[in-house]
This record gives C-alpha cells, structure tokens and sequence, in this order.
C-alpha cells in the first residue's frame, strides 16, 4: 500500500512541476566575472536533474526563468536537502534583485522559508525573463533538482510529500513501538536488535530527507553531516546483530560467524574513522561498507535457511528489497544513473518491505 501510494503521488506532482533544463561549469568564480566572460564553455545536460556525483570542486550553473505575473507568486525550489553551499542569483537586464546564501552549513533559521528543501521566494510583481545563477559547492553528491512552482502548485506538491513521508515514518514507529512492547514481554533479543535496527534507519531516512535537520538539530551543524554517517553505519551494525540472532548464527558456524565479525568490526573502525576524517571520502566507503554488508546477509540466509521455506521467503525478500533499493541509491549518489523519483526513493520503498517482511520473519521463528 506504501509503494503504489508513493507512486500516485509521484504522478500527480508531476504533472505540475516545471523541471529547469540547466548549464553548468566548474568554477570558483565571483558572479561578476561569471556573469561578464563570454568565453565560459557551458555545459549542458540532457537529465531533467544535474547530478555531479561526488565532487571537490566548486560549480557555477545557469538557467533561465520565464516568470509570468498572472501565474504567480512564484517560489524557486532546489530539492536536495543535503547541498553544503549554495549562492544563488537572480538577474533582470543584467541587475542582480534576488541574492541567498543557502545550504546545510548555515543554520536552519537562517533559511528565508522554513522548509527541508532549500525554497527561495521570488519578489511580488516580478514578471518576464529572469536569469538564475546558483554557485555550488557540497562534500555530499552534488545534485541540484531545480523546479520553478507557483505557490498553489507547491503547497498542493508539498502536502503530497508529506502524507507519503508521515506515512513512512508513520509504519517505521509503528514496526519498532510494537516489538518494543513485545521485547518487555517475550524478552527475545531478536526483538531488541531489530527494533534498535529500525528506529536507526528510520533517523537516516530523516537525515537524508532534511526533517532531522529541521526538527531534531536545527542549529548543530557538524552533527548533521556527521549523522548521515553515523546512523547508516549504525544501522548496518544493529542490523548485523540482527541477522545473527534471527538466523541463529553462533560460534559453530565458523565461517558466517567471522563473516559477521568482520563486519562488526569494520564498522566500529568506520564509526570511529568518521570523526576525523573528510566527509567525501567517509561517505563513499561506508555506502560501499552498506552495500557488502547486505550482501552478506543474502548470502547468510542461503546458507542457514536452506529448506526453512517460510522464514527463508520474507527474509529474502526483506533483505533482497533493503540490497536493490540501497544500490540503486548508491548509483545514483554517484552519478552511474540518473536521479529519477525512482532512484531517489528507492531505498525509503526498500526499508519499507524490509522492516514489515522482517517482522513477519521474527513471528514465524517464534512460532517455530
């Protein structure tokens, strides 16, 4: 029900967005010399998304707004939450009328709309052709949906996005306050590790969608970047205990058991390494980290759940839905597809199944 409420959704939005085609060029220029050097080669790209993937340098991208008075007022949204630096301009005849200095580095109050996305307002009574710049610069994949909404068509957007996203975060809660509760009756610690599993993927859905920025830390910037790490890493380490205690996985199983260690202890050295070192390079080898880690777990379940047809049938397709939407994610971050509302939520879709196909796993192993 999540999944085809989640793609509904999506068609109706997307009827009403308007999509900016943009150019772009790696620079560090000032406005100035951008907005007067004829000679700068701007590169255009055919994705309705510009995604850079990972990138240390610093881009200036272009587009131009037809604003049409009777329509508006209109609101200018960049849709990825997670963008460090963001200086976006907005020119008529050459003027500069609009400039914002925007992205995660800043504090949330500092944003000119209170929203996860970075939203910027375009003056009342602007009308024809206006030409936007937006220089950017982030440690984090370097995408930039850009989309021009009337302010009906946003908030109708908005409400959308927040019914599907409720809903999320809404089942997340409800998946980890029931074995909770089950956890202080039965006391089984296959119980205790998945819900520490859940409540961790829940927070790094919240981080990558902007809502903990919003709401949990809006003023505490180094956290934010630190928590996407933290909680992915976070959730492969509950999530191998999990799997451990689900499948029974002990000493005796010699090699599976290593296996498990290993990754127990890659990802303390991870959560310990993300402290001091770059962003950009953290991130890259913990989704690589991510990625082994559920592979792993597949091939866990085929060696300790050979002719278990029922447990074996959701923890296959839990872990299966969790792998396929974490890679198509991690494809996407780094520029090997391109950003679709698919890849976007691929993994949200994924760790949905996930945590209801694992808890149908928990009660069959009961059960048994």
């Amino acid at each position: 029900m999540f999944v085809l409420l989640l793609s509904l959704c999506s068609q109706v939005v997307a009827a009403d967005k308007e999509t900016l085609q943009l150019e772009y060029v790696a620079s560090n220029a000032k406005i100035v010399d951008v907005i007067n050097n004829p000679s700068i080669l701007w590169q255009t790209t055919d994705d309705k998304v510009l995604n850079l993937g990972y990138s240390n340098l610093s881009y200036w991208v272009r587009t131009s707004l037809n604003i049409d008075e009777k329509e508006g007022p209109y609101l200018l949204e960049i849709a990825y939450p997670v963008l460090d630096q963001l200086d976006v301009y907005m020119l008529q005849e050459g003027n500069i009328f609009v400039h914002q200095q925007l992205g995660d580095k800043q504090p949330f109050v500092d944003r000119p709309f209170a929203h996860e996305h970075f939203i910027i307002p375009l003056p009342n009574g602007t009308h024809g052709k206006v030409a936007l710049y937006i220089k950017v610069r982030s440690s984090s994949a370097l995408q930039l949906p850009v989309v021009l909404w009337t302010n009906h068509d946003f908030l109708i957007n908005d409400q959308v996005f927040r019914i599907v996203m409720g809903i999320y975060f809404g089942l997340m809660g409800i998946m980890a306050a029931y074995n909770v509760l089950l956890y202080f009756t039965i006391r089984e610690s296959t119980l205790f590790y998945y819900v520490l599993y859940v409540i961790c993927l829940a927070l790094f859905s919240a981080c990558l969608s902007g809502f903990a920025f919003r709401y949990l830390w809006p003023n505490s910037l180094w956290w934010n970047d630190q928590a996407i790490l933290f909680f992915l890493i976070s959730s492969v380490l509950t999530g191998t205990y999990f799997v451990m205690t689900l499948l029974e996985i002990g000493i005796s199983d010699k090699w599976l058991y290593l296996g498990c260690r290993l990754i127990l202890g890659l990802g303390l050295v991870l959560l310990f390494s993300s402290v001091f070192f770059d962003y950009a390079v953290m991130i890259k080898l913990t989704i690589a980290y991510a990625v082994s880690a559920c592979i792993w777990g597949v091939f866990c379940r085929i060696l300790r759940l050979a002719g278990k047809s029922r447990l074996a049938t959701f923890y296959s397709i839990a872990w299966s839905s969790v792998l396929i939407g974490g890679i198509i994610l991690a494809l996407n971050k780094l520029d090997l597809i391109s950003q679709t509302w698919f890849t976007e939520n691929a993994l949200l879709i994924g760790t949905a199944i996930e945590v209801a196909c694992l808890s149908i796993a928990i009660g069959e192993k009961l059960n048994t």
